[in-house]
């Protein structure tokens, strides 16, 4: 019942059906599996729910740092479609012929907002959630060599401590070292 049901919302929203008050007839689950299933996010999702995604704005944050990270909502773990959306096209970058071979380091941060400890636990947290997604994306979670969990220790250049936009995990890439001895161990190694 649930399939036919995703199936027919989704019907409605690809043939540009009127709003027929679909905010009232999907929930924040279905709206998440049609992103997940389709690619797609129906306009009417974007509303939904306490859990209806707050993107950051980008005109505060610089390219790279919008392209480079996953941001979360205060206290959270959980990707959210914008979140999810932003991990599938960095999986697509770096499927891309000079990153193919590309090695991972996840870096998770949090704002000020609780107890140090809390916030490096969270940060910590936030890295591995990242880092489970986006190494089934890749089909390869060993190309993710790193992950780490700074706590509120980094915050964003220009923003206060508390400011939403630290809580996030930072995705760096680097070319792989050749697997022979001798090797620097992968956390002295600069990204």
């Amino acid at each position: 019942m649930y399939e036919i049901r995703l199936l027919f919302s989704l019907l409605l929203v690809l043939m540009g059906a009127p709003q027929l008050a679909l905010a009232q007839t999907l929930s924040v689950q279905d709206c998440e599996d049609i992103v997940l299933r389709y690619g797609i996010e129906p306009q009417e999702c974007s509303t939904i729910g306490p859990d209806a995604a707050q993107p950051v704005a980008p005109s505060i944050l610089t390219q790279r740092m919008v392209e480079s990270h996953i941001f979360f909502k205060r206290g959270g773990t959980r990707l959210d479609r914008n979140a999810i959306a932003q991990l599938k096209k960095i999986a697509r970058v770096l499927e891309t012929k000079p990153l193919s071979g590309s090695c991972l380091k996840l870096v998770g941060h949090s704002d000020s907002i609780g107890s140090v400890q809390a916030n490096l636990s969270l940060s910590r947290k936030r890295a591995e959630v990242v880092s489970h997604y986006l190494g089934n994306i890749l089909g390869d979670p060993g190309r993710i060599e790193l992950v780490v969990g700074n706590g509120e220790s980094n915050p964003l250049s220009g923003f206060a401590p508390e400011a939403p936009e630290n809580r996030r995990v930072e995705i760096l890439a680097r070319k792989c070292p050749l697997p022979f001895a001798g090797k620097e161990p992968f956390e002295n190694l600069e990204f």
